[in-house]
């Protein structure tokens, strides 16, 4: 009778798979990055570790948000901003982890208390549509208060700095370049010529590839995939001023079901390996790995002139900036 028991007791457990014999382990991962990106990574991540990943592609917004919401439960979520991620962190929606990969990451790029850590680097820029501008014989902007210009009536498309962290840094960006009075001015002065503030990073550089606007503030490595996409009128403009940038990272959540295998998958997301697939499916962003290769289409901050993101003041800053935006585009002519 026990023989029997026993032998039914193994039946079970392996019909019902509570052994998990032959099963693998699967990372519920949210992520900002565009889905060509991230299916490579999750195929490589499986071929490299067995661990499969299964992932949702929201607006960081979004993500945070569901993060806000705790109504949704996930491991890792890839590829939100640093300045997203400090405020989960102040919120203490994340777990922090320090990777022994995080040595070969600039410091300027991770969370000192390993809450987050970046993953890729973004700059602002200018983008605009060559030919409209040949057409229209106006000369290519080279300052951000270019977008003032009454050549431009009607003519600019940008982002929302609501839901878009390329609007929401170009107002935090201005407000250290001009000053919080002068901003004012220049946003007032620029929302004359505004068609349309966007819900989504790269839906600005399509109006202007499509010719619908002429210029645009977008993050250079979208304006690159776009143009590895056909969009060839598209021509990126570095201000002679300063611009600054975003950090992409990578961050374990508070809800994590399974600690172990997301930790690994931090690990990976650091190495040199990791961080230089994007480029090859289009993704031209610059990369925190000190002996990783960037794409051959990026720029170095090095050549740029650079006022760094502070995530801290940032996040403290966000509904006084939204507040002031809100105010400033009520008004048009």
């Amino acid at each position: 009778m026990r023989k029997i028991i026993i032998l039914l007791c193994a039946a079970l457990l392996l019909f019902s798979g509570c052994g998990k014999a032959g099963q693998k382990e699967e990372l519920l991962v949210y992520t900002g990055m565009d889905t060509a990106y991230m299916i490579r990574i999750a195929e490589q991540f499986e071929r490299d570790t067995g661990i499969r990943i299964s992932f949702q592609r929201k607006s960081n917004h979004e993500i945070l948000q569901s993060l806000e919401d705790r109504e949704e439960a996930f491991d890792i979520w890839y590829g939100g901003s640093s300045i997203l991620m400090e405020d989960a962190k102040q919120q203490e929606l994340l777990l922090p982890y320090i990777s022994e990969k995080r040595e070969e990451i600039d410091e300027k790029y991770k969370d000192e208390e390993g809450y987050w850590t970046g993953i890729s680097v973004g700059v602002l820029a200018i983008v605009i549509n060559r030919q409209w501008h040949l057409e229209q014989g106006v000369s290519n902007p080279g300052r951000w208060s270019d977008l003032q210009r009454v050549e431009y009536k009607n003519w600019l498309t940008l982002p929302s700095p609501e839901s878009t962290e390329a609007g929401y840094l170009t107002i935090a960006l201005f407000n250290e370049l001009y000053g919080e009075l002068r901003t004012r001015s220049v946003l007032q002065n620029i929302n004359q010529n505004v068609t349309e503030y966007t819900l989504a990073e790269d839906s600005t550089g399509r109006f202007i590839g499509y010719k619908e606007s002429a210029a645009t503030i977008m993050f250079a490595h979208d304006a690159m995939r776009l143009k590895n996409e056909g969009f060839n009128e598209l021509n990126i403009i570095y201000p002679t001023e300063p611009t600054t940038y975003e950090v992409g990272a990578i961050a374990m959540t508070a809800t994590v079901q399974n600690e172990e295998a997301a930790q690994q998958f931090i690990d990976w997301s650091l190495t040199k390996e990791a961080q230089e697939i994007g480029q090859r499916i289009g993704s031209y962003h610059m990369l925190t790995n000190v002996n990783a290769v960037n794409p051959v289409q990026s720029v170095s901050l090095d050549e740029l002139l650079i006022m760094p993101v502070d995530e801290k003041k940032a996040v403290e800053n966000r509904s006084d900036i939204i507040s002031n935006f809100k105010e400033v585009i009520k008004y048009r002519e």
